[in-house]
């Protein structure tokens, strides 16, 4: 019975030892969807992270559809105060203009209200800025 009883202890701790070794991972590919949509958990070492913003393909392209038929104002700062301060204008946007989003969003009181984009074609092509999500539909 004692032989039992250590040969069990011991059993006990190796099952153990083998159910709470580290694992190592020297490499790890995710496959997000999304726009810069990245989740990373715990890390020991380097995290490379790219964003490939050239490629209008990837991520979430959006067009310009405002809803009275007009368009919409690139600006340099989300804020709704800024729609009556002439510096912080970038451009006028037309109906259909493409964007991308390439930056953060705006929230006010947990909602969505811009998102930081750069502009894909027409006038202001290239050009980065604010624009609200009211004028904004999916492509």
């Amino acid at each position: 019975m004692k032989k039992f009883s250590i040969v069990s202890g011991i059993a006990s701790i190796l099952g153990l030892c083998v159910a709470f070794l580290p694992t190592d991972a020297n490499s790890l590919n995710q496959a997000i969807n999304g726009n810069k949509n990245t989740v990373i958990g715990t890390n020991e070492g380097n995290v490379t992270i790219n964003y490939n913003e050239s490629d209008s393909s990837s991520g979430e392209q959006y067009v310009i559809v405002h809803p009275s038929g007009g368009g919409t104002y690139l600006l340099s700062d989300p804020s709704i105060a800024s729609y009556g301060d002439s510096s912080k204008f970038i451009c006028a946007l037309d109906q259909g203009t493409k964007v991308l989003p390439t930056g953060p969003v705006h929230k006010e009181h947990n909602l969505v209200m811009a998102k930081f984009v750069k502009v894909q074609n027409g006038s202001c092509s290239g050009r980065h800025g604010w624009v609200t999500t009211a004028t904004l539909a999916m492509k």
